[in-house]
């Protein structure tokens, strides 16, 4: 009791990164015996090794008791929320509004712009929240110091009143900004831009160089091209006929950034090849200097009669003009596109609100469909600006319509997009083989999808909830599963295969290997070789997933594992699925519930397939999604262009 009571009695150090300025505080405190934890580690192994020798430790989330990941995925917890409204001076917005011309509801957005700034920012002190709730159990106050900014240090007070945020500002920062200023320098001189191939980039079929006006109706910002991770196509909205508008060989796909060269692989040049695919950059480096739109904005505040108001909130204003420049940035480079009515947005959470309001100013309606359910409905630091969304769901809709940080124009229910491509494949023929053991008794064919393990350990320790000690229980749990329910087979599907090579899974997949009635599905480059499996499977278990969502929707008894070993929920505080627990946060709870599959085929009764399916998917889906998607673009089309 004395041991708990002195350890209680300490107060915990979290460092947010280690540097020369930092280390001397790390030593200090570890002299008077407190207990110092550093969220991010110097690149320069001395400091690391110096502070380590100290008694000072990196984090470590799998090891931290009792993990709340909501400051994380959601804001739950509301600091973010909170921070943004600290900040916020409705006087100096309105008044500056005209400074984004053509933009509808311009105090709104400029909301938006605001929030997406704070949850940017604060990422980082989102981890620190995390780690400093735990810390928490063991002593009554952290300190979390630097390099801290004050819009992180508002956010973590709002944390908790036993978190005190130390602003500091590391010279590491100074040197960073300096390295920026001459890399752009150094960058105009050379006259170096994204859209010449200097640098000898390997680059896709179709890339279009150069500054020249393009003339497509269409552009399509697919995000780091249209391929995702080799799983499957985002050609979701792409037409069949040649001579519309949305063909893929009559859209300009945009890109943000200059594409890997791990991303232009064979199988995806010959997509491009063969769709008639062409690309360009969005060259946004052609925008005024720092001091040149420092001045125009001063001016603007100026002719706006604004400078009382931008006086009151210095910090509101300048993050303001952050989101201004890049709103200014943007829309000159999209010139470019002088024909342009149409941005199809291929990962409306990533999609930067500036370039949002550029499109719109430019009068280019942008169109999204909805990429990731859960994050995209319920998370409150995921936010977005559209002007036509495309929905699972009505409930989904009317989620996103009551969260102010989600800026959406129309919201049009139509169903999971890619929850086409399992009902395309439940129409083929089932390997017949594959459905009977070798007494040919029936099996349930089961597909286990999983969360992708990091490489490093440095990365691992700042993982939440796909670290090593997470991944190993929920394979432990399945190969327990496997051992009870011997007449069941289990294919675990994996975004990739690396952790198949790693040390801290050898014994893992030994196990695994020694059991026949699992099997490992290697063929992580195979395209739409989870839908083909999960479009045959009896049962689904997973990890959170997008494909867990399309599973529910084709009518998959789906089990979504939500425990992890230092956390009893991860994602089931943000969405019930229409009331409908379709989570599982123990293994007898597994247990339970797969038994109920092999007797019955389900888990659930009809009435509650039928209100899942209304939550995720306004019903089974039906594999028409493409069809809703086709018919809304032919409207939209037809309206800018009598627009225009």
């Amino acid at each position: 009791m004395d041991s708990v009571a002195t350890a209680r009695s300490k107060d915990a150090v979290l460092v947010m990164k280690l540097g020369v300025t930092t280390l001397p505080g790390v030593i200090l405190n570890r002299l008077v015996g407190k207990r110092v934890t550093i969220l991010r580690e110097s690149s320069w192994r001395l400091l690391n090794h110096l502070a380590y020798r100290t008694g000072a430790a990196p984090v470590d989330f799998p090891a931290l008791d009792d993990l709340d990941t909501r400051d994380v995925y959601g804001d739950a917890h509301g600091a973010g929320t909170q921070t943004a409204r600290g900040l916020w001076n409705e006087d100096l917005a309105r008044r500056l509004g005209p400074l984004f011309p053509g933009v509808d509801t311009p105090e709104r957005k400029i909301a938006v712009l605001l929030r997406t700034f704070v949850d940017a920012r604060c990422s980082e002190a989102a981890l620190a929240a995390t780690w400093s709730r735990s810390a928490l159990i063991h002593h009554r106050r952290v300190t979390v110091t630097g390099p801290l900014d004050r819009v992180s240090a508002a956010y973590l007070s709002h944390v908790s009143a036993n978190i005190r945020p130390a602003v500091f500002v590391s010279v590491h920062q100074f040197v960073d900004l300096g390295g920026r200023i001459v890399r752009r320098l150094a960058s105009r001189i050379t006259r170096r831009t994204r859209n010449q191939s200097v640098d000898g980039r390997p680059r896709l079929p179709g890339f279009v160089p150069g500054t020249a006006p393009i003339d497509s109706p269409v552009l399509f910002f697919p995000h780091k091209t249209i391929s995702y991770g080799g799983l499957f196509l985002k050609n979701q909205f792409y037409a069949g006929e040649p001579d519309s508008p949305f063909h893929p060989a009559r859209i300009m796909h945009v890109e943000l950034e200059p594409i890997a060269p791990a991303w232009c692989t064979d199988e995806l040049s010959a997509v491009y090849r063969q769709l008639g695919i062409r690309y360009c950059y969005l060259d946004t480096r052609r925008s005024a200097s720092v001091v040149g739109a420092a001045t125009k904005f001063a001016a603007g505040i100026r002719h706006l009669g604004a400078v009382r108001a931008a006086l009151a909130s210095p910090r509101f204003a300048y993050i303001l003009f952050r989101q201004w420049r890049r709103f200014e940035a943007y829309r000159t480079s999209l010139h470019r596109f002088e024909n342009a009515r149409i941005a199809l947005v291929g990962y409306e959470m990533l999609f930067p609100a500036p370039l949002s309001l550029a499109l719109e100013s430019r009068g280019i309606h942008s169109v999204a469909t909805q990429e990731r359910l859960l994050a995209s409905t319920c998370y409150r630091n995921w936010n977005y600006i559209v002007e036509t969304y495309l929905v699972a769901s009505k409930r989904v809709a009317r989620q996103i319509e009551s969260d102010p940080g989600k800026c959406v124009k129309t919201l049009i229910p139509i169903g999971l997009v890619r929850s086409d491509l399992i009902r395309q494949f439940q129409l083929e023929a089932p390997d017949e083989d594959a459905t009977l053991d070798a007494q040919h008794e029936p099996l349930t064919k089961v597909v286990v999808f999983d969360f992708h393990s990091v490489r490093d350990r440095e990365t691992n320790s700042r993982t939440l909830v796909n670290n090593w000690r997470s991944n190993r229980a929920f394979y432990e749990d399945i190969i327990r599963l496997a051992d009870e329910f011997t007449t069941a087979r289990f294919t675990i599907r994996s975004k990739n295969s690396d952790w198949l090579n790693m040390d801290e899974f050898a014994d893992i997949v030994e196990a695994i290997d020694r059991r026949p009635n699992i099997d490992i599905d290697r063929n992580d480059g195979r395209m739409l070789a989870s839908y083909r499996l999960a479009a045959r499977a009896d049962a689904i278990i997973a990890r959170h997933t997008s494909i867990a969502d399309e599973c529910m929707a084709a009518g998959k008894p789906t089990l979504i594992c939500d425990h992890l070993p230092n956390a009893a929920r991860t994602v089931s505080h943000s969405w019930d699925y229409g009331g409908v627990d379709v989570f599982v946060r123990c293994h007898d709870e597994l247990v339970e519930r797969f038994a109920r599959i092999v007797t019955h085929g389900h888990y659930l009764d009809a009435t509650d397939i039928e209100r899942l399916q209304s939550s995720v998917n306004d019903g089974p889906a039906d594999g028409k999604v493409h069809v809703r998607i086709a018919r809304e673009l032919e409207r939209l089309h037809g309206e800018t262009a009598g627009r225009a």
